[in-house]
């Protein structure tokens, strides 16, 4: 598993720099965001926002896939709920870097 630096992570008010914030409140620089002219289609404001989300997503991910295995015990899994299930296990399998 890869050892991503553990959230929250903030941006700059600017939104080029993604920050991590230990446990003390202190402030680690972790990426920047490069900005690209508008006219190409990139919005670097959405993607940023989106980056610094991660930590909180992939937690939240995990914190639903263990409800639902703990529903599925007691009620089984439809077809559609397998399908999902079986998504959200291969995006934190890439998101640790498993695929």
């Amino acid at each position: 598993m890869n050892k991503f630096t553990p959230g929250p992570w903030e941006l700059s008010e600017n939104k080029m720099s993604l920050w991590a914030i230990s446990p003390l409140n202190a402030r680690v620089r972790i990426a920047e965001i490069r900005k690209h002219s508008p006219l190409n289609g990139i919005d670097y404001c959405a993607n940023a926002d989106l980056i610094a989300a991660s930590p909180e997503l992939y937690q939240t991910l995990i914190d639903l896939l263990e409800h639902a295995e703990t529903q599925s015990e007691a009620v089984g899994f439809s077809r559609a709920d397998t399908a999902i299930y079986n998504r959200c296990r291969a995006v934190l399998a890439q998101a640790r870097g498993e695929k």
